[in-house]
This record gives C-alpha cells, sequence and structure tokens, in this order.
C-alpha cells in the first residue's frame, strides 16, 4: 500500500508493477551491498563492489528504474517526482534516465521505508492501547457521514483531529521513524 502510494507520487499515476517490484526490492540489495564494500579497504572498494550479487542486483533495479521514468516522461505531467526531477536538470541530463532512475528509487528509500515503519509502530501503540480503537472509529464514522470518502483528499484526512494526533504522539514517542539498519553496523579495517 505505501509502494503504490509512493509510486503515485514519484512516477505517476502510469506505475507499474514493474516498479513497485523495484522500488520495494532495490533497497534491500544496496543495504546488504554496502556492509561489505565498507569492510574492504578503501582502494579496493572500487573492484569488490563488482563481486557482491547483490550489488549486481541493485543495478537492474536500476535499469529497470529507468526504463518506468522514462515511460512516465513520456506522457504529460501528473504532479509526479519524475517530472519534477527531470525539469530540474540541465539539458544535458534531461536524457540521463539512469540518473533520473536512480533518484526516484532513493526518494522511494526515504518515503517508504520510514513510512512503514511509522505505520507499523502506529499500529503497535493501537494493539497496546486498545482503548483508543473505539475513539478512533466514531472519529472516522462520524466524519465519513459529511463527506463522501469515495477519493480521499489530504483535505479530507486533515478533518481526523484525533487520528491525526494519536499519529503525532506515537511518533513523538517512538523517535524519528528512521527504519534501522538492517545489518550490525561495525567499524571497517583502516586501510
Amino acid at each position: 500500500m505505501v509502494a503504490k502510494t509512493a509510486a503515485r507520487a514519484f512516477v505517476g499515476p502510469l506505475f507499474t508493477p514493474e516498479w513497485i517490484t523495484t522500488s520495494v526490492a532495490y533497497p534491500k540489495g544496496l543495504f546488504y551491498a554496502i556492509a561489505p564494500i565498507n569492510f574492504c579497504p578503501d582502494k579496493l572498494q572500487f573492484l569488490v563492489k563488482y563481486m557482491i550479487p547483490s550489488m549486481r542486483s541493485s543495478w537492474k533495479y536500476v535499469d529497470a528504474a529507468a526504463r518506468v521514468v522514462k515511460e512516465s516522461l513520456s506522457h504529460p505531467s501528473a504532479g509526479d517526482a519524475a517530472h519534477g526531477v527531470n525539469g530540474m536538470l540541465p539539458e544535458d541530463k534531461k536524457k540521463d534516465y539512469h540518473l533520473q532512475g536512480r533518484a526516484q528509487l532513493g526518494l522511494g528509500i526515504a518515503a517508504i521505508r520510514t513510512t512503514v515503519r511509522v505505520i507499523c509502530q502506529v499500529l503497535f501503540d493501537l494493539a497496546e492501547h486498545p482503548e483508543y480503537i473505539p475513539i478512533l472509529r466514531a472519529e472516522l464514522h462520524g466524519v465519513a457521514k459529511f463527506r463522501d470518502y469515495s477519493t480521499w483528499t489530504v483535505e479530507n484526512l486533515a478533518s481526523l483531529k484525533k487520528m491525526d494526533s494519536f499519529m503525532k504522539e506515537s511518533m513523538r514517542l517512538n523517535g524519528s521513524g528512521v527504519s534501522e539498519c538492517p545489518f550490525p553496523l561495525t567499524s571497517r579495517p583502516k586501510s
């Protein structure tokens, strides 16, 4: 759900299942590649990256992202980040779809990982404090009686004050919402 929402924002309404797969799988491969590269001496890092399978798979995801960005840019802008990033580039970089694909994947890493962590934490907090469920449900049903929720908008969501407060308090109590690193962080040997 988060990946689909992010895809709509980043590459527009014509996003494909390939983009969803790419934006979800790319960070995992990249993060798992970074750890072994960081353990190598600086002078060997340029060579070691070619030997790590997860690094090679991340390059395939960049190729897929480049194809999706190129396809997205062939359609009129729908307020998506693909057109926004393209518009900020100098003319000589506007056809560099790999650069733009990496930019979109970077935005995806920031958006998807942190949003999923925040949503999971809010659900954990709600499970820990079930007394808030009827209150939040009543607010949702009460607001829905006066508005058409067949299409969710920012304005519709802004009317859910108690839900907003619950989510903000969850984020306040549980930190910044940045995902934990999938591997132990240790220092690398000196080169």
